[in-house]
């Protein structure tokens, strides 16, 4: 279900990164992608909503309802654990304990036997990828020759 994409230039941008010595730099790149990200993130948000236009309740097993714009409010912005390489996700928010539970956004990507796939993360990143690779490339150039400065004087 994960939308990976390159960014141009990205494998000098790394290997300046790698070099910084300072141990924030994980936060500082954190802080560069994550507000890039939040318009993928209403875009798909938007049409996750369009996957059940009739707004139809469900109930599954266990009682649980799904009501209509559930899958929409499940979208998050995950952080990565990697601490070399830091990255950002998006996608549904999954677990019995979660307020909007989606683990159905599986069956509605790929679909099943009896739902055709409905393919709304693509839908969504297609017009929007090159325009965030390229602003999140512009900031990480610029974050490294400001702490490149820093590091000369």
């Amino acid at each position: 279900m994960a939308t990976t994409f390159k960014i141009e230039g990205m494998e000098g941008v790394i290997r300046e990164i790698r070099k910084l010595p300072d141990r924030a730099k994980r936060l500082e790149v954190l802080k560069i992608l994550r507000p890039q990200v939040k318009p993928l993130k209403a875009a798909i948000k938007v049409e996750a909503d369009k996957t059940n236009p009739e707004g139809r309740v469900y109930t599954i097993r266990g009682g649980k309802r799904v009501e209509p714009g559930n899958l929409g409010d499940s979208i998050k912005i995950f952080t990565g654990r990697n601490k070399e390489f830091p990255s950002v996700f998006i996608g549904p928010d999954m677990g019995p304990k979660k307020r909007n539970d989606a683990f159905y956004a599986f069956f509605l990507q790929y679909g099943t036997i009896y739902i055709a796939p409905n393919d709304f993360i693509d839908k969504a990143t297609k017009s929007l990828l090159p325009g965030i690779s390229k602003k999140i490339s512009n900031d990480l150039k610029k974050y490294l020759e400001r702490k490149i400065k820093r590091l000369n004087l």
